[in-house]
């Protein structure tokens, strides 16, 4: 048999947003499997996905003393997330993105 591999279809990070405190991230062509999405200052969180094109994973952000101090004063910070796919069969694909904190800056 011949298998076509369609392009398109590999696992992706659709989008990923952020407010002052968490970090989502949504991931597209996948199917059952594993999400984990970590990184630094960043609380490690895996979701088991039992059938579906795309999912969503949040997690806490740990921000430093100077991160916060920074949010406050009116400036973004960038955090680095991590997001590996283990699908049931197969091999794990890794994808990371940078994601930016904006920051408000308080009167």
């Amino acid at each position: 048999t011949i298998q076509a591999k369609t392009s398109g279809c590999d696992p992706q990070i659709v989008s990923a947003s952020s407010t002052r405190s968490a970090v989502s991230v949504r991931v597209g062509g996948i199917g059952a499997g594993r999400l984990t999405l970590s990184g630094q200052r960043i609380s490690t969180v895996r979701r088991t996905i039992k059938r579906s094109d795309a999912a969503t994973i949040k997690t806490r952000l740990k921000l430093t003393t100077s991160q916060r101090r920074q949010l406050s004063q009116g400036r973004s910070v960038r955090v680095a997330v991590k997001v590996s796919y283990r699908p049931k069969s197969g091999k794990t694909v890794t994808m990371r993105r940078n994601v930016t904190v904006e920051g408000v800056e308080r009167d």
